[in-house]
């Protein structure tokens, strides 16, 4: 997880706690280090994990500076920018429980961690099966295959038709049928599951489909509900992140569709989906 110290001098204006982020940097783990490399590379991502972060209370002043900076390119970042961000999201992301007592007295976690933290909660939250021992990649695909699931069942057909017709995807078949073969993909679990759902569509199709279909279905129905989330959004957020639609809805949908509150869970929800998504309906996991 390295990067350069004079890319990150400017946004830390008292260099000690560039040399604590630093420190707390060089002790990343093999997981750590593997989301650190894939944000390094990944362009399409930015904007909607940014949009999470942006509404986090303790955000690092340097961070927020940053975040200021993509938004203002539209999240057009070269490589360095892709870096110094990459850093800032990894260590925003271990310190998830930064400002609570527990955190206080533990050391912070590493990305496996807070992967297994967030997967077993949403599991429990759609009263699917836990088993132990399994990789961030496993959890990660899991979630993927949860969020996508549970999006088909909330959906008409002819909501999934729209979407995919968005998506370039047209077919002569009945789209109820359609929606039938895609539940049956990811009911069969684990990365088969998945790599057949992308495989019946197409991979381009697959990753715009899927994160319109987690967005449509749950920013549709739960929004709704809260109501007062969506005005306060309104007022609040900044007219860059209001205009983000897709994003926008990520960030907050599911804080309310898992029931859960607090910065950890508000923020990390969110951006661990987020990055699941992301990974597994990309080309970085095939």
């Amino acid at each position: 997880m390295f990067v350069s110290k004079r890319l990150l001098e400017p946004y830390y204006p008292d260099l000690k706690d560039l040399d604590r982020d630093l420190k707390t940097a060089s002790e990343s783990s093999t997981e750590d280090d593997q989301l650190f490399a894939w944000l390094c590379l990944d362009e399409d991502v930015w904007q909607s994990l940014c949009s999470v972060f942006e509404r986090r209370l303790g955000t690092r002043k340097g961070f927020g500076a940053w975040l200021l900076e993509a938004d203002s390119l539209t999240y057009r970042l070269n490589p360095d920018q892709r870096r110094v961000g990459a850093f800032f999201i990894v260590l925003e992301l271990r310190e998830f429980g930064g400002h609570t007592l527990w955190n206080k007295v533990k050391t912070a976690p590493h990305y496996e961690d807070v992967v297994k933290q967030v997967h077993d909660r949403v599991a429990k939250r759609f009263k699917a099966p836990l088993r132990e021992g399994m990789s961030v990649e496993e959890r990660e695909i899991s979630l993927c295959a949860m969020l996508l699931g549970e999006s088909l069942d909330q959906l008409s057909a002819d909501g999934v038709e729209q979407l995919l017709k968005e998506s370039n995807f047209h077919s002569s078949s009945d789209y109820n049928e359609i929606k039938k073969s895609l539940r049956a993909k990811l009911s069969s679990g684990g990365g088969v599951g998945l790599k057949n759902f992308k495989g019946q569509l197409g991979k381009s199709i697959a990753k715009r489909f899927g994160l319109a279909l987690v967005e449509s279905a749950w920013g549709a129905s739960k929004l709704a509900s809260v109501g007062r989330v969506g005005s306060i959004a309104a007022k609040v957020l900044p007219f860059a992140l209001r205009r983000a639609g897709l994003y926008l809805s990520l960030g907050f949908l599911l804080k309310d569709a898992y029931q859960l509150g607090g910065e950890a869970t508000r923020v990390t929800n969110p951006a661990v989906i987020i990055i699941a998504l992301y990974r597994n309906l990309g080309e970085a996991r095939g």
